[in-house]
């Protein structure tokens, strides 16, 4: 009887063991997924004569592939002699791929992008 209850015990000590490594497992490789992806932001770098210029990086640990970009409400600018930056190479097709730690400067001035970019809600 002792014998019996001390195997059930450890059957169920191993098999309570299984799921907690299961478990841990599982988490690592989400964690190692999380950290090895790539993250592709947009920063807004605005300069002392009121040029804004944007700045697409990948900050992530791979390549990203085939990036879009989804600006809801669009850009606008507030100077009428400026190109539509919407209308820019990386907001219609998007980029191919962007490597780690890659950057891609959109200059103001050398674009004739815009100088005052408003992201302004629907309401106004």
């Amino acid at each position: 009887m002792v014998g019996a209850l001390s195997g059930a015990l450890s059957a169920l000590v191993i098999t309570l063991a299984a799921a907690v490594a299961w478990f841990q497992l599982r988490e690592a490789q989400i964690d190692r997924e999380a950290r090895d992806r790539p993250f592709v932001v947009i920063d807004f770098r605005p300069e002392p004569t009121s040029v804004i210029n944007l700045r697409i990086s990948n900050i992530g640990k791979t390549v990203a592939r085939d990036v879009r970009f989804v600006v809801d409400p669009p850009f606008v600018t507030k100077q009428g002699n400026q190109r539509d930056i919407m209308k820019l190479g990386v907001f219609q097709t998007g980029i191919r791929s962007l490597a780690p730690g890659r950057v891609i400067d959109l200059h103001g001035r050398g674009t004739n992008v815009a100088l005052c970019l408003c992201c302004c809600s629907p309401a106004g």
